[in-house]
């Protein structure tokens, strides 16, 4: 008995130790986000996957609330590419109407409330008091270009810490949304890899996830290709850059919603995934949901449409019928379309205004009818900012306000880098299906610095939109020295993207 007595509590001793143990394994996340998804009834109703990067050997994580165990986060369904055995990824998805979604809640990937994340209240669609999107952040590392990837030549670490507090200074978090573009280093050369390679090339984790960090943790997320994420995988490379890497199978690893692969992107879209689209609404300060809302639909563009592509047509094509979805199933009600997309519409080359294979299919869908319905676009693709305004000089254009967000961090492309933000000059425009250059006074600003779009909505209606830039050399945002650009109608108040007005001119703000 006595000996029996001794081996119980050495026995427990021994559970305890191995409770502990399993414990331990669960681990710290690496990363983790909250992503803005659709709904599996596609009419706009959001859903949201609760994401976070571990190391491989530990557990997936539970999500508490309140201190409560609500939900086990599981390892992902899709195929882990080669190159990323450190790592395991874990999700959740949380379906509209389930209580965690249906107020506002801080949820802890640990019972000590250490690895924070906000969940949105999606009742009323996605809270949207502040948009922020940028895309093209990556850093190349060519001999002659951004070869140390620092603060000193790649600022995209710098660009997301003003995003940070911009979005930290208002009462509930912004939605957030990479425009795509968030691979360069190595592509031409390596095979994709989660870290460091043995030439010291970027990694994914490096390229984004650290410097993107503390703006993922903190907001909600919509995460969007680039043509530097397509599925670039033999036979079926869509771009005559035969040398590029694939980097669309990562992508489908850590930001795909669904049990994608690039074989079957490939095989049976086009590598063209479907869009979708996300019910908004903007929110009092006190978190209480207006009038004003807003549909905010997400295109994957990853075929160029340009000389690279090796089918022009059959890109055009596959986005036109993108468009006609978005035309017969999005474009219903009164309810804006915001379209976020990684190609523009239009853009600024030089003094001369072109088309691109996106607006070309949009003149040959159905949503060329209904493009009225789509006061705001913001992309990226061009290595600097634009603001495209068709309406400010041409009140009868169908053509939504064009933002172009390309300078989040990749080498600046165009020869006027220090362009005013602000200038405002007469353009020539070549109409799509003709030849005649016809002048038109829209409004187009171009500038190479580094930054980043927000829109700031307001209760009323009204909004803020403001791209803002860094001054590289000066470690400093050049709001200071008054280049910083909103729209403004003559009586010098901002307008919404929602009701654009026929007066609206651009102005510059210090």
């Amino acid at each position: 008995m006595t000996g029996s007595f001794h081996r119980r509590p050495l026995t427990l001793a021994l559970a305890a130790c191995a409770l502990l143990a399993s414990q331990a394994q669960a681990g710290d996340p690496l990363f983790r986000w909250v992503q803005l998804v659709a709904n599996a009834k596609q009419d706009g109703t959001p859903d949201v996957m609760i994401k976070a990067i571990m190391d491989a050997e530990d557990s997936c994580p539970s999500v508490y609330v309140n201190n409560k165990s609500v939900v086990t986060l599981a390892p992902t369904p899709r195929s882990k590419p080669a190159g990323f055995d450190k790592i395991q990824l874990c999700e959740a998805r949380i379906v509209n109407g389930d209580p965690l979604v249906s107020q506002f809640a801080t949820a802890a990937l640990d019972d000590q409330g250490k690895h924070t994340l906000p969940l949105p209240d999606l009742r009323q669609g996605v809270p949207v008091n502040q948009l922020i999107a940028f895309g093209c952040t990556g850093c190349r590392q060519k001999k002659d270009e951004q070869t140390k990837c620092n603060d000193n030549d790649w600022p995209f670490a710098d660009v997301l810490k003003d995003a940070v507090d911009k979005a930290g200074s208002a009462s509930m978090p912004a939605v957030v949304a990479h425009l795509g573009d968030l691979r360069y280093a190595g592509q031409k050369k390596e095979a994709d890899s989660w870290t460091y390679t043995m030439n010291n090339t970027l990694g994914w984790q490096e390229e984004f996830f650290k410097p993107a960090q503390d703006l993922l943790k903190s907001n909600w997320w919509i995460v969007m290709r680039g043509n530097h994420e397509a599925c670039l995988t033999d036979p079926f490379k869509q771009t005559s850059n035969e040398s590029w890497q694939d980097r669309g199978s990562a992508w489908l690893y850590f930001f795909d919603d669904q049990n994608n692969s690039c074989q079957n992107n490939l095989d049976n879209l086009g590598d063209v995934l479907p869009s979708y689209a996300l019910n908004a609404t903007v929110y009092t300060s006190d978190k209480q949901p207006t009038q004003t809302n807003s549909r905010l639909v997400v295109m994957d563009m990853v075929r160029t449409g340009d000389e690279r592509d090796r089918d022009k047509v059959v890109s055009k094509n596959l986005y036109a019928s993108q468009f006609d979805t978005i035309a017969g199933t999005y474009a219903k009600g009164d309810r804006p379309l915001w379209l976020l997309t990684h190609i523009p519409m239009v853009s600024l080359k030089g003094d001369i205004f072109e088309d691109t294979v996106v607006m070309d299919a949009v003149m040959a869908s159905q949503m060329n009818a209904k493009l009225d319905q789509s006061p705001l676009t913001v992309a990226a693709h061009v290595h600097e900012f634009q603001l495209i305004n068709a309406m400010a000089g041409n009140p009868t254009a169908k053509r939504p306000l064009q933002y172009i967000a390309g300078n989040g961090g990749v080498s600046l492309s165009g020869k006027k880098k220090n362009q005013d933000a602000c200038m405002q000059p007469t353009v020539t425009w070549t109409p799509i299906g003709g030849t005649a250059e016809v002048s038109e006074n829209w409004y187009g600003r171009h500038r190479g610095g580094f930054g980043y779009f927000r829109a700031s909505f307001n209760q009323d209606g009204s909004a803020k939109l403001e791209p803002r830039f860094y001054d590289i050399s000066g470690k400093d945002w050049s709001e200071h020295k008054g280049v910083n650009c909103q729209l403004q109608s003559k009586d010098g108040e901002a307008y919404s993207p929602e009701l654009p007005k026929s007066d609206a001119t651009p102005a510059c703000k210090p």
